[in-house]
């Protein structure tokens, strides 16, 4: 048979090869985790590749997903449209795990319901496929229900799991799954899609693919999103700033940084993107210190990171990165969000 593929990633191409020649050959591992940093074409891939599985095409030839037999109309693949989470609720042999906004894992009985779904037989005798998306939070109960299905696997049930690190996964399901590496994609790469896909301007295309630091989908949420790059940018302008003020001025930074509205686990996750971002500042100001500004992240901020680079000492720079890491550590463990900011603000 004969088989087209045309999946929308961008990079990787390594990932689309191996998926391509599995289905050709029909060599389909019962679970595979993805793993690599957000915005980085990890969900893209997993949504065309499980539409591939199920897309009528894969019996008899020609393109997959082809966008137009039913199993491809109910996910929403087609020339003109993408796949979204809805597929989940119309199409019976494909389920999604997430956890909800306001949780910080994944609860068990949500676990155990979807692996209930996937054991009971295909409605449209085809493989049945569960998706779990940030897989790490997945806790203990839901590992160990995950792996006593992993024991006893079921013919064409496929689990895809979406990691940032594989190392937050226990070596028990690892062991039993084809991992999948996603990497970051070269800045010139993106720069040049920005330029063909969207017709945008090089200087602007040469921005958000910097900005974006090998993560396409990012450059096209900057690119599409004026409030999210405003606030991107108030976060990496903030810490620059915070080298010339006092400890009061840098709480009030804090402030105007942290969202009222959000708390729990939201607030949790605002923090850790705005130490995220700060960790680009500290390696941009090191590339300033070391004689490269033309390889900095934060192109629009390069006056003030001369500026700062020339007095700030690397090993200052340095011990704010190692407290940045242990400050993520402390939000994994529950520490209020905002003590761990103003706590990281003052080793600046």
């Amino acid at each position: 048979m004969d088989f087209q593929f045309n999946w929308p990633l961008l990079g990787n191409d390594q990932v689309i090869k191996f998926l391509s020649r599995s289905l050709v050959n029909g060599k389909i591992s019962g679970m595979y985790i993805f793993v690599g940093p957000d915005d980085i074409g990890k969900t893209t891939t997993a949504n065309y590749f499980t539409s591939a599985l199920l897309c009528e095409n894969l019996k008899t030839g020609g393109p997959l997903p082809c966008g137009y037999c039913a199993a491809c109309l109910q996910n929403q693949v087609g020339q003109n449209s993408g796949f979204t989470d809805n597929f989940a609720s119309v199409h019976p042999d494909y389920h999604l795990l997430k956890r909800a906004s306001d949780k910080k894992t994944i609860e068990v009985d949500d676990v155990r319901a979807f692996i209930r779904s996937l054991e009971m037989s295909s409605f449209l005798n085809s493989y049945k496929v569960g998706v779990i998306k940030q897989a790490e939070t997945l806790n203990d109960h839901g590992f160990n229900s995950l792996l006593k299905t992993l024991e006893e696997p079921r013919s064409k049930v496929i689990f895809i799991l979406i990691a940032k690190n594989i190392e937050s996964l226990p070596k028990t399901i690892i062991s039993r799954a084809q991992v999948i590496n996603f990497y970051p994609v070269k800045t010139d790469t993106i720069y040049d899609y920005l330029i063909e896909k969207y017709d945008l301007s090089r200087s602007k295309a040469k921005l958000f693919a910097r900005l974006a630091a090998g993560r396409p989908a990012l450059a096209v949420k900057f690119m599409e999103d004026q409030a999210f790059f405003d606030n991107y940018m108030a976060r990496i302008s903030g810490l620059l700033k915070m080298t010339e003020m006092n400890v009061n001025q840098r709480f009030c930074v804090v402030e105007e940084l942290l969202n009222d509205k959000q708390t729990g686990q939201e607030a949790s996750r605002l923090v850790m993107r705005i130490i995220n971002s700060w960790q680009g500042v500290i390696r941009d100001l090191l590339l300033v210190s070391y004689g490269h500004p033309d390889l900095v992240q934060h192109e629009l901020e390069l006056e003030s990171l001369n500026r700062i680079g020339v007095k700030i000492t690397r090993e200052r720079l340095l011990k704010f990165s190692d407290k940045a890491l242990e400050s993520l550590s402390y939000l994994k463990a529950n520490v209020n969000p905002k003590l761990v900011l103003e706590s990281l603000v003052l080793n600046f």
